[in-house]
Formats: structure tokens, C-alpha cells, sequence
């Protein structure tokens, strides 16, 4: 399995935990989809203490589940570490306007990692509309 994409299903913190400890030891997912999952930052934080482990991944879309400013920021500061991840998607959290300042800045710092903030960034957005709109829909 290459890429995974759950959108939809609410992960508990626990649900969270096992899916960061089942990233960690795997080398073939590339695309890892938690898009509206209701992580939060607690969940997003297991996540991300458990990236440094995979390093084959290339795509996180974490967007759509109520991150703020720590989270948001705690994860791309060790995406930057990370020598395979390409795009990490964070639109539809709750960054502030200094959180997505600090993101750019820090996105500027690893050529290659893009930070999807906003929907209209990247060109893979097209990939996700139907899922987009489903939840805009509700």
C-alpha cells in the first residue's frame, strides 16, 4: 500500500497512537490522507513524534482538523527534518494569521517542502475536491 487516505473517519487520540506507531515502521506509503479525522493537536502531535521514523513518506494532508498554531507549527518544524516529505497540507485548520507567517518562514527554509495553508496553493488540490466538498456540503 502506497498511499492511504482515511478522510472522514474520526480518529480518537488512541486511534492516533496506532496509526503514528504503524507509520513508523513502514517503508511504503509514499500518501497519508488524515483529512477531516478530528485529530486535533494532541493527535497531530503523536503524529508528527512518530514522522522522524518513516522517512519514505512524501505526502501528509492533516487539513481540516481543528489545528492551531502549535500544532501546525510543531509538525512542519520537523517536516523540514524529514528527507523524502514533499507537501504537507494544513488548510481549513485554525492558524492564525502570525501561525501562517511562521509557516512560510519556515517552509523557506527546505527547498522542495510545500505547505499547502490555503486550498488554492499546489496543484494537487484537484485530487481532493470531491472530499472537499462533501464536508463543505454538511
Amino acid at each position: 500500500v502506497n498511499t492511504l487516505r482515511l478522510a472522514d473517519n474520526p480518529l480518537t487520540e488512541q486511534g492516533a497512537v496506532y496509526l503514528a506507531e504503524g507509520l513508523a515502521g513502514n517503508s511504503s506509503l509514499r500518501n497519508f490522507s488524515l483529512l477531516h479525522t478530528s485529530l486535533g493537536n494532541q493527535g497531530v502531535k503523536v503524529i508528527t513524534q512518530h514522522l522522524a521514523q518513516n522517512q519514505h513518506l512524501q505526502e501528509l494532508d492533516v487539513a481540516y482538523n481543528s489545528l492551531t498554531d502549535e500544532a501546525a507549527l510543531a509538525l512542519v518544524e520537523e517536516a523540514k527534518k524529514h528527507a523524502a516529505l514533499e507537501t504537507v497540507h494544513l488548510y481549513f485548520n485554525e492558524i492564525s494569521e502570525e501561525g501562517k507567517e511562521a509557516l512560510h518562514e519556515l517552509r523557506k527554509n527546505r527547498d522542495g517542502l510545500r505547505v499547502l495553508i490555503y486550498l488554492t496553493m499546489g496543484a494537487d488540490v484537484s485530487d481532493y475536491w470531491a472530499i472537499i466538498l462533501n464536508v463543505v456540503q454538511k
